[in-house]
């Protein structure tokens, strides 16, 4: 059995923009489904589903949206998702299938590829019996290489939900427990496929949709432009590769089991146990894209950490660790543990699901004109040096809430060329506003602002919101997910 290419990347030889722009408009998907139009709720996803050959409807020609999802259709939804075919001519493998069922050679070839098992110890897969949320998930997990660690958390679905929550996935209100229907499955199927995929736009509803994503698919990746090499020069702090490889001692990759393997510089055992203590604070089921550790020293007192995307992928990142500033006061140390908290609140907001890396400023490709447009094309958007964010995602919807007011004054500041003139314009503008920022770091850059604010959610009390700097901290009591993650970190901080 081969996986061939993936759906989406399929799609872009066809007029893919086209095809999903008409789906709120185009009255011939009402006559797809008999009790399913476009009107209906999930309908872009399911439509999207059919229109790539993911789902296909029942045989009397009904969607049946609001029926659970039963564990054979699981089955055939996974294996078209990654778009198998020629699949392996698979039967029996569980007591309970008939021979010669539509499904069996599903169900048979998603167990060979470790993509569902039966229940229990029984050796049954009941194929009629529903798919709960947590299961749904898992196997998402498995299909889209999410790299979910699921086996060593306290309850093995939780860091499915972050995972997910990150991805912008999930619809409101489902339980673990919940059986899922076909629909909402649909939905949240077509949401990571789209991320997997494309790393575009999260499939969030027709009225947030950037349609010329899509339009302009082909050219998408020298789309965007190089202000970033400018910016710098100008005293910004956009994008988070704030490090000097010149400043690396040690550079770890982080190995499946959690480990450390030296890929340059020289190992130490103080070294290992930085990073000991960064992953008690962190475990590893709820950072995922974390795939490189690294130490380095510009000197005391200069920067203490810093995260950028790792040199294996840009959807992978390093964290980074002064290993001088860390012992200053100890591994224990308050300012210590609170700066790692901040670098992580990074990660949460950078994640690919919710800021899609371009390639070619990944690899600094693009002319200052082309970051430029880059820039441009985003808007209203927020581009944080990475990538331009999706519409949903917490750094652009952050944005848009706290610092679209602004307007050019503060993007007025980052073209002062003079460092001198920058840095006191910035400290003119965070007194100016300091009512709305939580200190004058947050006042840096937006991505500085949000990671701030999610340190002060993690370690303080919920806020009264009597200020625009404690709404900031109040941002994030809106995501069940990030009330996860800070359960988990104030749990590990307090041990």
């Amino acid at each position: 059995m081969k996986k061939l290419l993936s759906i989406l990347l399929a799609l872009v030889i066809m007029p893919f923009g086209q095809a999903y722009s008409m789906m709120f408009d185009d009255e011939d998907y009402d006559g797809i489904f008999s009790d399913f139009t476009s009107e209906s709720e999930y309908a872009e996803s399911v439509f999207l589903l059919y229109d790539i050959g993911v789902l296909s409807g029942n045989s009397d020609g009904t969607f049946a949206g609001d029926r659970p999802l039963n564990r054979a259709e699981l089955s055939k939804l996974l294996l078209n998702a990654v778009v198998y075919t020629d699949l392996d001519d698979l039967g029996g493998c569980f007591e309970d299938l008939n021979a010669g069922a539509w499904y069996e050679i599903y169900v048979c070839n998603a167990k060979e590829l470790g993509y569902v098992r039966g229940d229990g110890d029984s050796g049954l897969f009941r194929p009629s019996g529903t798919t709960n949320v947590a299961e749904a998930l898992s196997a998402l997990n498995m299909i889209f290489e999410w790299g979910v660690d699921t086996e060593s958390a306290a309850v093995w679905y939780e860091p499915l939900f972050v995972e997910a929550g990150l991805q912008s996935i999930l619809v409101d209100g489902l339980d673990p427990d919940t059986a899922i229907t076909r629909a909402v499955f649909a939905d949240i199927l077509a949401k990571a496929v789209v991320n997997y995929d494309l790393e575009q736009e999260v499939f969030v509803g027709f009225t947030d949709y950037y349609e010329w994503v899509y339009a302009n698919i082909d050219d998408y990746d020298d789309y965007l432009g190089d202000l970033m090499e400018e910016f710098y020069e100008n005293g910004g702090e956009w994008s988070h590769n704030h490090g000097d490889e010149d400043d690396i001692l040690a550079l770890y990759k982080i190995n499946g089991s959690d480990g450390l393997e030296l890929i340059e510089g020289v190992d130490e055992a103080d070294y290992r146990a930085i990073w000991e203590k960064f992953k008690s604070i962190f475990p590893r089921e709820i950072r995922p894209t974390l795939k490189e550790f690294a130490i380095f020293s510009d000197g005391l007192e200069e920067t203490l950490a810093y995260v950028q995307q790792a040199s294996t992928s840009s959807k992978e990142w390093r964290i980074a660790i002064d290993h001088q500033d860390a012992y200053v006061d100890g591994l224990d140390d308050a300012e210590f543990v609170l700066t790692l908290i901040h670098e992580f609140g990074h990660l949460v907001t950078l994640h690919p699901a919710q800021v899609p890396p371009n390639e070619s400023v990944y690899l600094n490709t693009l002319s200052d004109v082309e970051y430029e447009q880059l820039i441009d094309d985003c808007l209203p958007r927020y581009f944080t040096g990475e990538g331009c964010a999706l519409a949903e995602s917490y750094i652009n919807v952050f944005y848009q809430t706290f610092w679209s007011g602004f307007g050019d004054e503060y993007e007025d500041i980052l073209y002062i060329a003079d460092d001198m003139e920058y840095y006191t314009a910035l400290e003119e503008f965070y007194e100016k506003y300091k009512d709305q920022f939580l200190n004058d770091y947050a006042a840096t850059n937006p991505a500085e602002d949000i990671a701030e604010s999610w340190t002060a959610f993690v370690l303080d009390d919920k806020p009264a919101g009597n200020s625009v700097a404690q709404e900031k901290v109040l941002f994030f009591y809106d995501y069940p997910e990030m009330l996860a993650l800070r359960k988990v970190i104030r749990d590990a901080v307090s041990e």
